[in-house]
């Protein structure tokens, strides 16, 4: 048993509030860590070393998908969605203003296709499909809630699960959905 919470050697953060939303390991091993109020954090398995990446209010989510991006997603404070290239170290921040339709990240996932879905709190589903992440050349396609039959049930997206027959289901604040792509 190990504890790595705020005040001991081994903190996460420097912030006060230390309370753990998202975990992830990446390809290469480390663990990555979304806190409430401390940002982003990785820790190394190997040699116990903690490195903060991102100081920033909630992260809800993370992932990685086919390159050497790592999916960052956030709530609050209209700081969006977070792509950190492991190779440069850098950091490219995509936003309303760059075509989502909400700032408030629930859940992510990268497919085969290297299409990034994007739950959002109450802005639906984003399929953003990136050009170029370095100069935030991309498109965003926005999937919502319509009264109709073939619509979302609820623009709340909590999670995401991709199956082996190429469906994307959505847990929603209305229940499951199964999303043909």
């Amino acid at each position: 048993y190990k504890n790595f919470g705020n005040g001991t050697p081994t903190s996460l953060s420097r912030a006060k509030r230390n309370s753990v939303l998202s975990l992830f390991e990446d390809k290469d091993g480390l663990i990555w860590v979304g806190t409430w109020g401390g940002g982003i954090n990785t820790y190394d398995k190997k040699t116990g070393k903690i490195n903060c990446i991102m100081e920033s209010d909630a992260v809800t989510c993370i992932a990685q998908g086919n390159g050497h991006l790592i999916w960052i997603g956030v709530y609050g404070r209209g700081k969006g969605l977070f792509a950190y290239n492991k190779e440069t170290q850098s950091m490219t921040n995509f936003t309303a203003d760059d075509g989502l339709s909400s700032n408030d990240i629930n859940c992510i996932y990268e497919d085969k296709n290297r299409n990034i879905w994007i739950g959002t709190a109450g802005g639906g589903l984003n399929k953003l499909n990136l050009s170029n992440s370095k100069e935030k050349k991309c498109s965003v396609k926005i999937y919502k809630y319509e009264k109709a039959k073939n619509s979302l049930s609820n623009n709340t997206i909590n999670c995401i699960y991709y199956d082996e027959k190429g469906n994307l289901w959505l847990g929603t604040s209305n229940g499951l959905d199964k999303f043909d792509i």
